[in-house]
């Protein structure tokens, strides 16, 4: 689960979170990641989000192997390097 502000919504910041958890998923050698989406009101705007990242599903329930190919995001750079050792 990941909370993320309005803000930056649009700015690719939310696809770059969701590939470098896919990376680290892949990483930890899992060959899938399972993603579910529970519709509310606040979340409307990120309802296609694990569509635009490239997971195959429907309204709640999305997956996506490891080893698919990832949207290039040049213009964004995720550092794990602050993340806890048990966070990885």
């Amino acid at each position: 689960q990941f909370v993320m502000s309005c803000r930056v919504l649009g700015l690719d910041v939310e696809i770059a979170a969701v590939y470098a958890t896919c990376l680290a998923i892949g990483a930890r050698g899992h060959a899938t990641v399972v993603a579910s989406l529970v519709h509310t009101d606040a979340n409307y705007p990120c309802r296609d989000l694990y569509a635009r990242c490239g997971f195959d599903g429907d309204d709640g329930n999305w997956i996506k192997s490891t080893s698919a190919e990832h949207a290039a995001l040049n213009h964004i750079v995720v550092s794990t390097d602050t993340v806890p050792a048990f966070a990885r």
